[in-house]
């Protein structure tokens, strides 16, 4: 019989979104500086702030649908999207009316 522990699992999970939040918090605090030394503009230190956070989600998105991949079938890049329609049984090959 075994024996699940959820407690690991939550542990680990709120210490990954420590550390994110920490992460996306020195890029507030160190953008400022690094923005006045490069010349950019309000409006272009709020653009690396928006795509910053926007490539590191990406990352976690994809971190998160990796290890349901247990085959090379599995990872296709058309399987990829968790968005996409089911697809009936008979797929492609139904006759139309």
């Amino acid at each position: 019989m075994t024996v699940h522990r959820p407690g690991w699992a939550l542990a680990l999970l709120a210490a990954a979104q420590l550390i994110y939040s920490l992460d996306i918090n020195i890029v507030y605090v160190a953008l400022p500086e690094l923005a006045a030394d490069l010349g950019f503009s309000e409006q272009t230190r709020q653009w690396v702030v928006s795509a910053y956070v926007v490539f590191a989600g990406g990352f976690l998105l994809l971190g998160g649908r990796a290890p349901t991949c247990s085959d090379a079938a599995a990872c296709s890049s058309s399987r990829w999207s968790s968005t996409r329609r089911p697809r009936s049984r008979a797929g492609s090959r139904a006759p139309r009316a």
